[in-house]
């Protein structure tokens, strides 16, 4: 009785039309609400305006290219903003969650709290978008629309940029193949090398006084480093410019292709940042202190090749070495395996380290960082004492001694000096690291446990089972205590076995 009581109440009482709103219809107060952003709408879009908390930036598309015009005027980042008009693109509106003003400084869609995104098309206004909360779903409204939509995903922190992201990445924004030529200016400006790069890509000296063992590759390393630097601060301090570049280093002079020049002018550093002035911009471009070792080539020794030792492993008949207290010596008769010298400490070098230790040798893994005029021997602490590796080779030798150990520009690592009897008015400043994977002590020379040659399934050869008859079967394990004998021997195991 109770029971049907309480369903005529609920049938009596339960609203009638009422439809809940669903995503897919997206209603508010029975009026369909229609999406801010269409993707229609972006392919016309040439001006984006967005403000954040590092502050406004303006841009606006040229053909295919973006250009930033606040704060700073350049090329923007063309993959900053292709990203977010794809982003806009592709987004999955879901429906209006709210329309209560009282509720957007909650959801930060307030002026002052949301990301403003201003796009616009002929210099006409599209739409004007506050983006509150973003995490797994982003709040949403048009400026004059009180409408408040949730999107997936999160859309607020691609546009948290700094101006350092919304710039051109590059420095110097080419290619290998748009340098026609390079010219390198010292500190004073002074002209001191010129190159031209000829029809195999090679750059050939045009000017300066360039050494006997000119190297090419370190004129097209020193270009491809500079087109490798990235802004890592901005410096828009335009009235005090001068006052960054009190100690200048050098400039280095691109032609393009086109004819065009662009120059880079090397400054102060700050911190473990450096000052670029760029021709391209007129605001300073700073970058990472370490990144720009090897771009300026101003001395002579800077065209000279970085390469210490560079030698084919056939040719080598005997290896000698004194290497961080461990003195060895190596032989060999055409060609064959490498033995150990009378005198030699006693060690047995593994197969794989020598191998991998001879196309070391044939490569030029023994490189400088950099390379300067022969220094005394009292700065570079290289004499007879010092560690040395000495190879004997078909025709002549060479030997390599290695020296006092210096901190690196970089912090961190640490440099050596090493000097080579291939070109003796040198030395060479070179990492520890690659020091030691030539000159090696006995713990580098042997097996090691993670070699190939130490594998068992590399060096074994399957073992099959054993084929067992049933007459070795029959002398097999002979029961003890049975069958007499003073060892047990007897009975055997088969004994009683049925055929």
């Amino acid at each position: 009785m109770l029971l049907s009581i309480l369903v005529a109440g609920i049938w009596l009482l339960w609203p009638r039309n009422v439809t809940p709103p669903t995503i897919s219809e997206g209603e508010s107060r029975g009026t369909k609400a229609v999406p801010p952003v269409t993707a229609a709408m972006l392919t016309g879009t040439d001006g984006i305006e967005v403000k954040n908390r590092y502050g406004t930036f303006v841009l606006h598309r040229v053909k295919e290219r973006w250009f930033l015009d606040a704060p700073v005027k350049g090329p923007a980042n063309d993959r900053l903003v292709a990203k977010i008009l794809a982003r806009l693109g592709g987004l999955r509106f879901g429906q209006v969650v709210t329309s209560d003003p009282s509720t957007f400084k909650e959801h930060l869609l307030t002026e002052k709290q949301a990301v403003t995104l201003h796009l616009k098309a002929g210099g006409t206004s599209q739409v004007k978008l506050f983006i509150g909360r973003s995490r797994k779903f982003t709040l949403i409204r048009a400026a004059h629309l009180n409408d408040v939509w949730n999107l997936k995903g999160a859309l607020r922190q691609i546009l948290v940029k700094d101006v350092r992201d919304w710039v051109e990445p590059q420095i110097a924004p080419f290619q290998l193949k748009d340098i026609a030529a390079v010219t390198y200016f010292g500190p004073r400006g002074e002209k001191l090398f010129a190159f031209k790069k000829n029809r195999d890509a090679v750059y050939e000296p045009v000017y300066g006084q360039v050494p006997k063992q000119f190297y090419s590759r370190n004129v097209t390393a020193s270009v491809a480093r500079l087109l490798r630097l990235r802004v890592r601060k901005v410096n828009d301090d335009r009235g005090k410019r001068d006052s960054y570049f009190t100690k200048p280093q050098g400039a280095v002079e691109l032609l393009l292709a086109d004819g065009k020049k662009v120059t880079f002018r090397f400054g102060d550093t700050v911190g473990n940042l450096i000052h670029i002035q760029s021709s391209l911009v007129d605001w300073i471009p700073l970058t990472h202190i370490h990144s720009t070792v090897g771009i300026l080539l101003g001395a002579a020794t800077d065209l000279v090749s970085p390469k210490i030792l560079v030698v084919d492993p056939l040719t080598i008949k005997g290896i000698d070495g004194l290497c961080r207290g461990f003195a060895f010596g190596l032989t060999r008769k055409d060609r064959g395996p490498f033995t150990l010298k009378p005198g030699s400490m006693e060690f047995h070098p593994a197969r794989s380290r020598m191998q991998k230790w001879q196309s070391r040798v044939r490569k030029g893994y023994l490189r400088a960082e950099k390379v300067v005029g022969r220094l005394a021997p009292e700065v570079s602490g290289i004499s007879d004492k010092s560690d040395f590796l000495a190879l004997t080779l078909d025709k002549g030798s060479v030997t390599v001694r290695f020296g006092k150990r210096i901190p690196a520009p970089e912090g961190g690592k640490v440099w050596q000096y090493v000097e080579s009897t291939t070109n003796p008015e040198y030395t060479y400043i070179v990492r520890v690291e690659r020091n030691l994977e030539i000159c090696r002590n006995k713990l580098d020379w042997q097996l090691q446990a993670s070699d190939m040659e130490d594998l068992p399934a590399k060096t074994m050869k399957p073992v099959g089972r054993p084929a067992v008859s049933m007459s070795s079967m029959s002398t097999m394990n002979p029961l003890p205590g049975k069958g007499g004998g003073k060892s047990g021997q007897g009975k055997s195991v088969m004994t009683g076995m049925r055929p």
